[in-house]
């Protein structure tokens, strides 16, 4: 019995960080762009976070479960609309600890994504 209660003292800490929740940050420049402009986050099919584009800038913050790929969408009008149909203006990033940077000239589509690595 006490090997069996030294074992779970043992992994405790390693499962309560298990659990914790990362931290992640996504910072933006996408050209001249501004309001009504906005970037959606996706983590799936599920739209989880938005920022809206002041002088080119967003920013995103958040927690995550698990470090993992999502999904940026802008739309210039600031309206998501529906997911499915056109691929439109979207990148993949992946959220962790370490900073994001995406820059662009004009779009995501043709935006660099730093960090996230």
């Amino acid at each position: 019995m006490q090997k069996y209660l030294l074992a779970l003292l043992l992994a405790a800490p390693g499962l309560a960080s298990a659990q914790s929740a990362t931290s992640f940050t996504i910072k933006g420049k996408l050209g001249p762009l501004s309001a009504p402009a906005k970037v959606y986050l996706l983590r799936g099919m599920t739209v989880t976070d938005s920022a809206t584009i002041k002088n080119g800038a967003f920013e995103l913050k958040g927690t995550t479960e698990a470090p993992g790929m999502a999904e940026l969408i802008m739309r210039r009008n600031g309206r998501l609309g529906s997911l499915y149909g056109q691929p439109g203006d979207r990148t993949r990033v992946y959220l962790e600890a370490n900073p994001v940077l995406v820059t662009s000239p004009d779009s995501l589509t043709h935006a660099t994504i730093a960090g996230g690595h």
